[in-house]
């Protein structure tokens, strides 16, 4: 089976197509980059320049019409330029969210999910 269908089995949560400017900070390193999606655990991130598996992140990104997140997350897998992958970036888990925040991305959720229902109808 190949990776990406490996990847997409083990995933507990639906992800939602998005286009959401996220500063990523690695330490002193900084990325500026997109989130392509996302879901109540975890989100992709578009980059050309993804950091390696099990590296730790500080996230910060502001949808529109929401308040900005600041939430913590690892990557839990990469997908390099040089794979040949159309999309590279790199898979995020959230880590160490407490419950206001996750009722808070809960919520976004719902609203991204009721966006992406009335663009079928």
């Amino acid at each position: 089976m190949p990776p990406s269908s490996r990847r997409i089995s083990r995933r507990r949560n639906v992800r939602h197509p998005v286009s959401w400017v996220v500063d990523v900070r690695n330490g002193e390193h900084f990325l500026y980059a997109s989130i392509a999606n996302v879901s109540e655990l975890g989100l992709f991130v578009s980059t050309m320049t993804p950091l390696p598996e099990g590296t730790e992140l500080e996230l910060r990104f502001q949808p529109p019409g929401h308040d900005a997140f600041e939430v913590r997350g690892v990557v839990r897998w990469v997908n390099t330029v040089s794979s040949g992958v159309p999309n590279p970036g790199i898979g995020v888990s959230l880590a160490g969210v407490d419950e206001a925040t996750k009722e808070r991305i809960k919520g976004l959720i719902q609203a991204v999910a009721y966006v992406e229902d009335d663009d079928i109808a």
